[in-house]
């Protein structure tokens, strides 16, 4: 079954599903993005988080453990580019925590199967993504700002998550 935003009616209210990839370094800003989690739980928002990449790092066992995520939270190892696909398309956001390093290409990659994106405004990702347009800005550091833009996207009408979906896979087109 997809996520509810992707292939299912708005009134049906199932759980956000997440997805970030990436090295486990402490640039990336995964913590960040747990934390912004917790937040959610908190809220009682029903939330699948998926961070490929990141089973190997304690830090984030850890993490994950103290804020009792581990229901929400999925830490993978590295994928192939075929299961990394699968994820992203079965995926309602991607979310990059980066604190400096944008991963541009996950970016175009997302953007291109019309997977909405949530970014850290890092690094000249801003040339790229235009908040609110073709996807979602955040600032640095910031687990309420992450939070607080995963229950607006989760509350988005149908019509206005698929708008900004093609908006950005229009964008990608055009520039590259």
């Amino acid at each position: 079954m997809g996520s509810f935003l992707k292939n299912q009616d708005l009134c049906d209210h199932n759980v956000l599903k997440v997805v970030s990839i990436g090295r486990p370094h402490w640039k990336k800003g995964y913590v960040y993005a747990l934390d912004a989690l917790k937040l959610l739980k908190d809220l009682g928002i029903s939330f699948q988080y998926t961070l490929i990449e990141g089973s190997g790092a304690i830090e984030f066992q850890y993490q994950v453990h103290d804020l009792e995520l581990g229901d929400e939270v999925e830490l993978l190892g590295k994928l192939s580019d075929n299961m990394v696909d699968e994820y992203f398309n079965n995926a309602d956001v991607l979310l990059l925590t980066s604190l400096g390093e944008c991963e541009f290409d996950m970016v175009l990659k997302a953007m291109a199967i019309e997977t909405l994106v949530l970014s850290t405004n890092c690094n000249g990702i801003n040339d790229l993504i235009i908040n609110g347009e073709n996807g979602f800005l955040v600032p640095i550091r910031n687990a309420q700002a992450i939070a607080d833009t995963l229950v607006m996207i989760k509350n988005l009408p149908r019509e206005q998550y698929n708008f900004i979906t093609k908006t950005a896979l229009k964008t990608i087109q055009r520039k590259f």
